[in-house]
């Protein structure tokens, strides 16, 4: 049986010309993530891409452009849009318990990055300015082999929560 990934949207979402980044660490993997989340019905990717980063961050913010699509290896459809967006006025409220929230300079992101989100800050700082169309990463890959080590615990977790 083929699992169909959701398809979903994503934003870079930075401030101080493009110096700074903010990522939210998650509460049920310590990984820290750009916000983004599932395109819910009748919604398009830019409103989605909006929505979810206020319900992560609490921000107000202004979609600059579409940076990129992704692709799962073997998906035909598009299963992630890609934003760059500006923080325009809020302060951070975590949308769960156990959440945490903060600005990176773009020279010194944290190691607890999965290689797909680390991706979309590096597309986002590409010189073209065209769309970009790309596979994802696989969660489970040789580039988030870090993260195992790392996060051993978390990990195995993490993934016997989704296979099971």
């Amino acid at each position: 049986m083929k699992f169909k990934k959701p398809v979903g949207s994503f934003v870079v979402l930075t401030r101080n010309n493009r110096k700074e980044v903010f990522l939210v660490k998650r509460s049920d993997f310590p990984v820290w993530e750009c916000q983004g989340g599932g395109i819910e019905k009748g919604e398009t990717p830019k409103e989605c891409a909006i929505r979810e980063a206020f319900e992560e961050t609490g921000f107000k913010i202004k979609l600059i452009r579409k940076v990129a699509e992704y692709k799962s290896k073997n998906a035909q459809e598009i299963t992630s849009h890609i934003y760059e967006g500006e923080y325009i006025s809020g302060e951070y409220k975590p949308e769960y318990l156990g959440c945490d929230g903060k600005w990176f300079k773009f020279d010194k992101l944290p190691s607890k990055m999965t290689a797909t989100r680390k991706m979309m800050i590096n597309d986002c700082l590409a010189i073209d300015k065209n769309l970009i169309k790309k596979n994802e990463i696989p969660a489970i890959s040789i580039q988030n082999l870090h993260l195992l080590i790392l996060l051993p615990i978390e990990s195995i977790k993490y993934l016997l929560k989704i296979i099971i």
